[in-house]
C-alpha cells in the first residue's frame, strides 16, 4: 500500500492532529476538559469536510455510549489523534499524557456502567493475539503456512524488539503488531489472489482483475466478509458503511483493490478492539 494510502486510512479512520478549532456545542453531562480536548486534537479534521465519516463540531450526547467508546478506545490504543511516524508511540503520539489520562478517566466518569471495565483491563497476550490472527487466515492460510508468516515478520523487526509470548500488549508493542498483521494479510490476499474469483474464502467478490472496478454491492460484501473474520460479529449498519466509504478512499490511492484490502485488513487486526477485547468477551 502506498503512503498515501496508508495516510488516508489513518485519517478515515479516526481524528487527525490539529491546533484550535471551533469549540463543539455539548450538552451539560459532557466535562468541559474533555470538550476542550476533542476542540484542540479532533475538530480541525473532525469537521463534517474532509474524508473522516465522524463530525466532532458538536459532540455527541454524554449518554452515546457507542460514539464515546469508540473515541476512548481510538486514545487509548494510541490510535487517534495518529501520532508521527518515527520513534515509541508514547513519544510520537501528539496528545499530552496527562491530557490522554484525563480524556480517558472523565469519559469513563460520564459513562458510567457503560464504560464496561473489560476495555480497559483484557489486553491480550501475544500469544492469544496470534490466535486471533491465524484464525482470521485460516480459510486461506494452513497453519504452518500463518507460523511461517508469523516467524518471518517478527525476524524481520528482531532490532526493534520482540514481545514476550506471556506478556500482555501494550501500547508500545503497536509497531510489532501492526507489521505482523500487515504481513498476515499481505499473505492472505496473495494466496487469495492465486485462486478464481469464485472460490475465495475472504475476498469475497474481488474479480479476476481487481484493478477494475467493482460491481454495485461488491465493495460492501468485501468489507463485511472481512469485518466478520475479524471480529466474529455482523457489522452495525453504520459501522458497514462507514468501513466502505474508508476502503473506496483507500482504494483511490492505491494501484489495485488487493492493496487497498491489505491496508483495511491491517487495520482490523491492529486495532485496539482486537489487542484489548473491545467486544466486551469475557
Amino acid at each position: 500500500m502506498s503512503r498515501a494510502a496508508a495516510a488516508l486510512l489513518v485519517v478515515s479512520l479516526g481524528c487527525a492532529r490539529g491546533n484550535h478549532a471551533s469549540a463543539p456545542a455539548s450538552d451539560p453531562g459532557v466535562p468541559p476538559q474533555v470538550a476542550s480536548i476533542v476542540t484542540r486534537h479532533c475538530v480541525r479534521c473532525h469537521d463534517g469536510k474532509g474524508d473522516s465519516t465522524l463530525d466532532l463540531r458538536r459532540l455527541p450526547r454524554h449518554d452515546d455510549a457507542r460514539a464515546w467508546l469508540h473515541m476512548l478506545e481510538m486514545v487509548e490504543g494510541y490510535r487517534m489523534p495518529p501520532p508521527a511516524h518515527d520513534g515509541p508511540v508514547e513519544k510520537r503520539f501528539p496528545l499530552p499524557a496527562e491530557q490522554r489520562e484525563v480524556f480517558m478517566e472523565a469519559v469513563a466518569r460520564m459513562l458510567g456502567p457503560a464504560a464496561d471495565p473489560v476495555v480497559y483491563t483484557r489486553h491480550l497476550s501475544f500469544d492469544h493475539w496470534l490466535a486471533i490472527v491465524t484464525d482470521v487466515a485460516a480459510p486461506v492460510l494452513p497453519g504452518d503456512e500463518a507460523d511461517e508468516v508469523v516467524h518471518a515478520a517478527m525476524g524481520a523487526l528482531k532490532p526493534v524488539g520482540v514481545l514476550e509470548a506471556t506478556g500482555r500488549i501494550k501500547p508500545a508493542d503497536q509497531l510489532v503488531v501492526e507489521r505482523v498483521s500487515l504481513a498476515m494479510c499481505r499473505a492472505i490476499a496473495k494466496a487469495e489472489g492465486a485462486r478464481p474469483a469464485a472460490a475465495r474464502r475472504l475476498m469475497v467478490g474481488l474479480p479476476a482483475n481487481d484493478a477494475a472496478a467493482l460491481p454495485a454491492g461488491a465493495t460492501r460484501v468485501l468489507v463485511e466478509t472481512l469485518y466478520r473474520a475479524v471480529y466474529q460479529e455482523s457489522p452495525a449498519a453504520d459501522d458497514l458503511e462507514a468501513d466502505v466509504r474508508v476502503l473506496a478512499a483507500v482504494r483511490a490511492a492505491s494501484p489495485s483493490w488487493s492493496e487497498a484490502w491489505v491496508g483495511l485488513c491491517t487495520a482490523f487486526l491492529s486495532s485496539p478492539r482486537v489487542l484489548y477485547l473491545y467486544s466486551g468477551a469475557p
